[in-house]
């Protein structure tokens, strides 16, 4: 049977840490772990939502089946990112209302045929998800929440940086968006720090 796991990036509890949040600058996708594919799967897909307002934040389309493991903050070679509802083709981390618990459902899906390569950066964000929804033979899920502090609280824990060997989120090439390059670019879209 598909399953999906927690690697780095949650705490004892299973909630998001900070470094995986719009609380760090980083905003590092955390690290997953992959097993059973059911048989006739050709690749994997994941999806991130959050439960309270249904906004898509995360879309990753294109994982092989082998693969076992996500590396928090890499793509593993073939895979792509999707649009999400916040207007990027990348991952962006729990962002709920200062003072608020947010929950995220984090889906791994096994489909039968690959997405077309037509699904990615121009697609509506929900438009992918219920193609993966569609397509899959099977599914894998669970749910982390994230609670974020108000602006007075003490500071935050921080959780060692993610490794930097093998391919950076955005594949060989090494490109991403030069927010999650350089790790240091405030969020310029909107109210600052107000996502959900």
């Amino acid at each position: 049977m598909l399953a999906l796991t927690r690697g780095q990036g949650f705490d004892a509890s299973g909630a998001f840490v900070a470094q995986m949040t719009c609380d760090d600058p980083g905003d590092y996708s955390p690290g997953l772990g992959i097993a059973d594919p059911p048989p006739g799967t050709a690749e994997l897909a994941l999806s991130m939502v959050d439960l309270n307002d249904q906004r898509i934040h995360w879309l990753q389309l294109g994982i092989p089946v082998r693969t076992t493991a996500l590396t928090a903050h890499h793509l593993v070679p073939g895979a792509r990112e999707a649009l999400n509802d916040l207007g990027e083709a990348t991952y962006d981390g729990p962002c709920p209302p200062h003072g608020e618990t947010h929950r995220y459902q984090l889906t791994l899906y096994a489909l039968p045929v690959a997405v077309p390569a037509s699904f990615g950066k121009d697609t509506p964000p929900l438009a992918t998800l219920q193609e993966l929804r569609g397509r899959a033979l099977g599914s894998a899920r669970f749910v982390a929440s994230y609670t974020r502090h108000l602006p007075h609280s003490p500071a935050l824990p921080r959780s060692p940086s993610p490794p930097r060997d093998g391919p950076p989120r955005g594949g060989p090439s090494g490109r991403l968006p030069a927010r999650a390059r350089t790790h240091t670019a405030p969020r310029t879209r909107g109210p600052p720090w107000t996502r959900s």
